[in-house]
């Protein structure tokens, strides 16, 4: 951020999500690094985008990173873009019988996307069950999935209202695009307050008043 770098897409997986990327056989021979990745996609003039791809590479030195993998073949460049949008599948078919599924979409400043990351996987550390995180970095959209076992469920959903904790302490939102739901309701009133939430209501209200209502099906 603030290096000057252009480009149409910004997304980060963890190692965690990566092996579950390599264990569920979705992609043949293909395996990943099971490290912390960046994916990103430019366009533009050919000139313009090498300049960007060298700054990319540039800064990578001296940052621990393992290695960048380059592509302008659009057959592969789609390949790897098809890794980043089957995390999810991956994740749901890492689950062992008995385990839950759970997740949240919190949002930063993009200035804070990286102390979200860091704190959220210091906490998940040695939790004893499957956690991961990422994210779409443009817009400062973290994601977490836990896969635990049921007697273990109360302890992931600490570890997911935690996350949006953390969210609002660092100047974010508790969901960064999947709305507000059941599972977050409640914690929309420590993001907006009391008197936001009646106003929702009856801006809802207003808008479609009970008479007006249909249930679809």
């Amino acid at each position: 951020m603030g290096s000057g770098v252009v480009f149409d897409a910004l997304e980060f997986v963890d190692r965690a999500s990566l092996r579950a990327v390599n264990s569920s056989g979705l992609f043949g021979r293909e395996r990943w690094d099971e490290a912390e990745t960046l994916f990103l996609r430019f366009s533009g003039k050919e000139q313009v985008t090498q300049t960007h791809i060298s700054l990319v590479n540039s800064m990578r030195e001296g940052r621990g990173c393992r290695g960048i993998r380059i592509s302008s073949d659009p057959v592969q460049v789609d390949a790897w873009w098809n890794v980043r949008k089957l995390v999810g599948k991956c994740l749901v078919m890492a689950m062992k019988q008995g385990e839950v599924f759970m997740a949240s979409d919190a949002a930063v400043p993009r200035s804070r996307l990286v102390d979200i990351i860091v704190e959220t996987q210091e906490a998940m550390e040695d939790v004893g069950f499957f956690c991961s995180t990422l994210g779409h970095i443009g817009d400062g959209n973290i994601h977490v999935a836990i896969l635990c076992p049921e007697d273990q469920r109360e302890r992931g959903e600490k570890l997911i209202e935690d996350v949006q904790r953390r969210a609002l302490r660092l100047e974010g939102t508790i969901t960064g695009e999947h709305g507000i739901g059941t599972k977050t309701r409640d914690m929309l009133v420590e993001e907006v307050g009391s008197v936001g939430v009646d106003m929702m209501r009856i801006v809802r209200i207003q808008s479609n008043p009970p008479s007006s209502l249909r249930l679809l099906t």
